[in-house]
C-alpha cells in the first residue's frame, strides 16, 4: 500500500473512518500502483540488486 491515499485531501481531513480498506474498501482510496512500480524499477537498476 505504498503511497496509497485518499483522492480528495479535503475529505481525508474530516474522514472519521479508522481504515480505508476495512470493513470495505473506500471508493475514494487511490489505488494507483505507479509509485510502487517506479520504486521497484529504480531498486532493480541498482547494481547488485535483483535477479
Amino acid at each position: 500500500m505504498y503511497r496509497m491515499a485518499c483522492t480528495k485531501p479535503e475529505v481525508e481531513k474530516t474522514c472519521r473512518r479508522l481504515s480505508c480498506v476495512h470493513p470495505k474498501i473506500c471508493k475514494l482510496l487511490g489505488t494507483d500502483h505507479a509509485p510502487t512500480l517506479d520504486l521497484m524499477r529504480k531498486a532493480r537498476a541498482v547494481p547488485g540488486v535483483g535477479s
